[in-house]
């Protein structure tokens, strides 16, 4: 039963790849600021909720398959991964002319 009716390609899911780095953006910024441990743990089970979430919905609503969301989920994963490593460089980097 699907309730929308898409044509062209589907994989990846785009939905699935911004939520990805939206959220993991989110959590990982956050988990510099945080200092309680529980808050951290907290935080990282909200942005997998809301991931998993946006991933459900499009399967939900019929514009893609499981393996198209979790093709996005990966790649949203990657791009976070390979650009990390520059958001902390930036950090040490302020924190040195601060």
């Amino acid at each position: 039963m699907a309730f929308a009716n898409e044509a062209g390609k589907s994989f990846p899911s785009g939905h699935s790849i911004f939520a990805t780095i939206i959220f993991g953006s989110i959590f990982f910024i956050c988990l510099g600021k945080l200092k309680n441990r529980s808050s951290k743990i907290l935080l990282g089970i909200l942005c997998i909720i809301l991931i998993a979430l946006v991933m459900f919905s499009r399967i939900f609503v019929g514009v893609h398959y499981p393996s198209d969301t979790i093709g996005g989920f990966l790649e949203g994963i990657s791009i976070l991964l390979l650009t990390y490593p520059t958001y902390i460089k930036y950090q040490e980097k302020s924190k040195k002319t601060n």
